[in-house]
């Protein structure tokens, strides 16, 4: 026997089942604010998951309240607007060319995805503070062109002694492998991106120089970091060490 299909929820604010993922993005995408809020309430207990990742995150890093509270009580708006910066880059046309439909089709991982950056962007941050107040730490963009890509995506740190920390080495080499191969993933004007943002050139001034929009540009950055979100999966099992990407950024910023 079948199971029941569970009930549509009710939107509190309107008295009426929440609209559908495809359709709410429709309508923010077309300037109709009440969709990007509807949207936003819709996923209220994903907010709290991600919010509270953070604080865990923390807390098991032995990070003091007195550092990471501030960021507590930042973390709604500034993942209110990485949630709306973003919506604009959702491809309607392209998912329902997929065969997508408002019923089949939904925006939790995407969005899972926003709430995480800002999340990696915290403690990203929070490590670098705590590294620079710390005088035997040092960067680990040492100057070998491999491992300046590290500053590419996230501003990653480690202990000087971090060599003797078998895994930390291993995510060191890992990190490497992998971007060596996203590289591999991309194509000219892919490959010319990311040189710039290697070069640490901002958004605007990589748009003007390649002629292209500042959503392409995003889009690119985003594609390569999903490529190497893959490869570090892929190398690591490959390896016998099986890692996500977080679990790369783990070994890298421990003590």
């Amino acid at each position: 026997m079948p199971r029941p299909k569970k009930p549509t929820p009710i939107y509190e604010k309107t008295h009426k089942p929440f609209r559908t993922d495809m359709d709410l993005v429709i309508g923010a995408q077309k300037g109709d604010e009440s969709c990007y809020v509807e949207l936003w309430d819709k996923y209220f207990l994903l907010r709290q998951k991600e919010k509270f990742s953070f604080i865990n995150w923390c807390k098991n890093h032995k990070i003091s309240n007195n550092i990471y509270q501030d960021y507590v009580e930042s973390w709604e708006s500034d993942a209110w607007e990485k949630f709306r910066n973003q919506m604009a880059g959702v491809r309607i046309n392209d998912l329902k060319a997929k065969g997508y439909t408002p019923e089949n089709w939904g925006i939790t991982i995407r969005l899972k995805g926003y709430f995480e950056v800002v999340n990696r962007s915290y403690s990203n941050t929070i490590i670098k503070k705590l590294t620079n107040e710390t005088s035997n730490v040092i960067s680990y963009n040492n100057g070998d062109k491999d491992s300046e890509n590290v500053s590419v995506f996230d501003n990653i740190a480690c202990n000087e002694n971090s060599d003797n920390d078998i895994l930390k080495n291993y995510a060191k080499k890992l990190f490497k492998k992998s971007y060596s191969k996203m590289l591999s993933d991309l194509n000219m004007k892919q490959h010319k991106v990311i040189s710039m943002k290697e070069e640490n050139e901002s958004i605007s001034s990589i748009t003007k120089t390649l002629g292209i929009k500042r959503k392409e540009a995003n889009e690119i950055l985003s594609f390569a970091k999903d490529r190497l979100e893959y490869w570090v999966e892929q190398t690591s099992k490959n390896d016998g060490i099986p890692m996500t990407y977080n679990d790369m950024i783990e070994y890298f910023t421990s003590k």
